[in-house]
């Protein structure tokens, strides 16, 4: 599978930046009335470094604001210099406040209205007015601080002069309103968001896969499959991954080992559609400054001045930025495999628990309702197992490895 995505050039060089599901990511972004919010708020997601995908709690927009306001660069003038340093830990700061009165609207809206549902109807609160006169006056405030902030910080740095000008540039795209629209979370809540482009679009794949009409995807192992050898990478290696079998849907629960060596060994991946969706932000954010100021330097005072902490290496807050997701609708996968995993697998469907294969996950949490469930079949050399969820699994991501 590694071979696939890589068009046969897996070796440790050309294999950095590709990281395999383990089972337990779905791609849920075709709605078309919460698609912006969900495939941006994926995109924007900055993964942990190594050969699984997970992500972290840092956000590409986050990061590459603290990075262009951290770049100390000398100024045609100290004072304007000074000034624009100190507005920018300000800047950063707020715009962490912002972040996290963005997340708790969520929670503090269904709080309020589960409160209010023994009210007549005509005098409910909608969320639009909840958001102006109780949920969102503290984010109203804090959003127009940044404004000001954010005005008053490009002022300065362009009357520092030397390189400050292109980071004032920078600045002003990246608060661009221009750049940015409302999207709906499922919640209710509406908040603005910087854009992405995911293309192709998730609900045209899905569309496509239901008319029979995608690029079908058929691989196959066995124990002659040649193995990918990383181990001498700094990546790491996620070959490992596509043999492995978890007692439990969402790659949650316990691993079972399989004789990948046996004569009569075979696992078969097919799904009826595939394809890779290429990940591209939008005019806010301009990579050349990452790449001008990669080493920096770093204002001494901000969190990444004097070595205390880094950007871009494989420990560093802004190490990957994902690049293509890989995924597939309704995916089947048969196994020939050892008859103690068979057994365990077949006591695990048995129990409701479900199974994980490779990035694949079936049944338990992937199971879509009692008319549409995924399947598992067994016979004494086979099982098979069949995919009925409407959302298409995510098989991997190909980051790039910033800056």
């Amino acid at each position: 599978m590694v071979d696939y995505l890589t068009a046969g050039g897996s070796n440790s060089g050309q294999f950095q930046g590709l990281q395999i599901a383990n089972g337990a990511r779905s791609a849920t972004w075709s709605n078309k009335k919460y698609e912006n919010a969900e495939a941006w708020e994926f995109a924007d997601a900055i993964p942990s470094w190594g050969p699984v995908l997970a992500d972290t709690a840092g956000r590409v927009t986050n990061e590459y604001l603290n990075f262009f306001t951290s770049i100390d660069i000398p100024p045609a003038d100290p004072v304007a210099r000074r000034h624009a340093d100190a507005l920018a830990i300000q800047l950063v700061n707020k715009n962490a406040q912002i972040a996290g009165l963005r997340s708790q609207l969520p929670s503090d809206w269904n709080r309020f209205n589960n409160s209010q549902q023994s009210l007549p109807s005509q005098h409910r609160m909608s969320y639009q007015t909840w958001l102006a006169q109780v949920g969102g006056v503290k984010l109203a405030v804090a959003e127009a601080d940044y404004r000001t902030l954010a005005s008053d910080w490009g002022y300065w740095s362009n009357l520092a002069g030397g390189g400050n000008q292109a980071i004032s540039v920078a600045q002003q795209e990246y608060n661009n309103p221009g750049y940015q629209l409302q999207v709906t979370y499922s919640s209710g809540v509406q908040l603005p968001k910087r854009v992405w482009h995911l293309t192709p679009r998730l609900a045209d794949f899905v569309g496509q896969a239901k008319k029979g009409q995608g690029t079908r995807l058929s691989i196959t192992m066995n124990s002659s499959t040649r193995k990918n050898d990383t181990t001498q990478s700094s990546w790491g290696s996620g070959g490992f991954l596509l043999f492995f079998i978890c007692l439990g849907a969402g790659g949650n629960g316990k691993r079972i080992d399989v004789d990948t060596s046996s004569a009569d060994f075979s696992m078969t991946f097919d799904a009826p559609a595939f394809t890779g969706i290429r990940i591209t932000p939008g005019p806010w954010f301009n990579r050349s400054v990452l790449t001008q100021y990669r080493n920096g330097p770093f204002i001494s005072t901000s969190p990444y001045g004097n070595g205390k902490a880094s950007f871009f290496d494989s420990q560093g807050s802004f190490s990957l930025m994902k690049e293509t997701v890989y995924v597939a609708y309704q995916p089947t996968v048969r196994a020939r495999i050892d008859k103690s995993a068979h057994q365990q697998m077949q006591e695990s469907w048995n129990r409701g628990s479900g199974l994980s294969i490779g990035p694949f996950s079936f049944g338990g949490q992937s199971s879509t309702g009692s008319t549409n469930r995924d399947t598992f079949e067994s016979s004494k050399d086979e099982i098979t197992l069949v995919s009925k969820s409407p959302d298409p699994q995510i098989i991997a991501v190909q980051n790039s490895i910033m800056p």
